[in-house]
């Protein structure tokens, strides 16, 4: 089975995200296309699904103290000959929120949390952001900085360890169905992660990985209205910013962006032929 994890700070669309994937409301325009959630917690997350995207609930994200979430699920990608056995483990915004931290025990809690990100059993990771310019310099550049220093001492320490080296790192930024983001889709890194993210963006090209290591994904949850009206396929409460929860504008147009590539690429190491998906 293959085992990703994926970190994001609160209310960046990791749980959205998700949600979608289980939902997945356009297999039928895919043929061979298949998700099966395999279980409680991922039938549980397909109800959320409803709630939160078609319905516009509010859904509470995972605390710090709870244990964090697993989500199984089978895929079936078209012209791939084997499915996917996918193991997601959802973690807290709080988590990822102590990475940025300069006190206190968040040392402790970094050198854990990349030591359970290293595990043999996981085969990579999805590193979700928004594209909210004032979280550059203020949240995704510290944390991934100290993210990754964290991760190299690790690295240094375990050399033996071949595998640990070799595990894939997705940077995928959500919620890119506003207009802004939408444009940059195709080419995440150089027109999405560069213009809206250049601190962290380029904090991460510091990084003395192999390029095939790291790479940039897009994706929306929630997708535009077509191909001829691309506005966003969401709506907010007049009073709200973009990290508030939303929900879908038609319900009969709801074809989400980007979700199986990260995945994909995690497990292949190539890129997915239709980006779309």
């Amino acid at each position: 089975m293959t085992q990703i994890s994926i970190i994001g700070t609160s209310k960046c669309g990791k749980t959205t995200y998700l949600a979608a994937l289980a939902l997945c409301p356009y297999q039928n325009k895919y043929p061979g296309l298949e998700v099966t959630p395999r279980g409680p917690d991922a039938e549980k997350l397909v109800e959320m699904a409803k709630d939160i995207i078609c319905e516009g609930f509010r859904m509470p994200g995972n605390r710090r103290e709870e244990d964090r979430r697993k989500y199984e699920f089978d895929i079936r990608i078209p012209k791939l000959t084997e499915p996917i056995k996918l193991l997601v483990k959802d973690s807290s915004g709080e988590l990822f929120d102590e990475l940025v931290l300069d006190k206190g025990d968040w040392k402790k809690d970094v050198k854990d949390l990349v030591e359970e990100l290293c595990q043999t059993e996981v085969t990579g990771w999805i590193i979700m952001t928004d594209w909210i310019k004032e979280s550059d310099t203020k949240i995704y550049k510290p944390a991934l900085k100290n993210l990754f220093t964290e991760l190299n001492n690790y690295e240094n320490s375990n050399k033996k360890n071949q595998d640990t080296s070799k595990k894939r790192i997705a940077v995928m930024m959500s919620k890119c169905e506003r207009g802004e983001a939408w444009t940059g889709r195709l080419d995440p890194g150089d027109d999405l992660f560069r213009l809206r993210l250049p601190k962290t963006y380029q904090e991460l090209q510091k990084q003395k990985y192999n390029p095939k290591r790291i790479d940039f994904f897009a994706c929306s949850s929630f997708g535009v209205l077509g191909d001829k009206n691309p506005r966003p396929n969401r709506l907010i409460s007049p009073d709200n910013d973009m990290r508030e929860y939303a929900y879908l504008r038609e319900g009969n147009e709801w074809r989400p962006y980007g979700l199986f590539s990260p995945i994909y690429w995690l497990v292949k190491g190539s890129r997915y032929w239709d980006e779309s998906m």
